[in-house]
């Protein structure tokens, strides 16, 4: 299944489609880099676009996107869940948007928030207009 023109609607932004979709079809929130504030009381998702790289041959370039997935610390066993959740999501309403790189993080304890992330990267093909 790929996205649906309902989805993609008049945005012209790949981050806000993605953001949008996640929540639509999700159970978790998004929010952009540095917005959320306070202690991870709940699940929820940063999603963050991770640079850029062009494709040897030709005259496109991947751009990244990092999804972090933030879970209290006391619910560290809900991460493959959620993990499971956002990648059903991807590939059932966002794929070929957004494909996967096979890239993961180890998962990690962030004292300050008080919650684990767990962090995958997926990838989005665009045309070079410098090329």
């Amino acid at each position: 299944m790929s996205i649906s023109q309902e989805d993609m609607g008049d945005k012209n932004s790949v981050w806000q489609i993605v953001a949008d979709i996640l929540m639509k079809y999700g159970s978790l929130k998004v929010f952009p880099p540095a917005t959320h504030e306070g202690q991870c009381t709940e699940p929820y998702i940063v999603l963050k676009e991770d640079g850029a790289a062009v494709i040897p041959g030709y005259s496109s370039m991947y751009r990244y996107f990092r999804i972090m997935i933030y879970v209290p610390r006391n619910q560290y066993s809900k991460l493959d869940g959620y993990e499971a959740e956002v990648r059903r999501v991807i590939e059932e309403k966002i794929f070929p948007l957004l494909l996967p790189t096979g890239s993961q993080e180890s998962d990690y304890y962030d004292a300050n928030y008080k919650a684990h992330m767990r962090a995958i990267l997926y990838r989005n093909v665009f045309r070079n207009k410098l090329v």
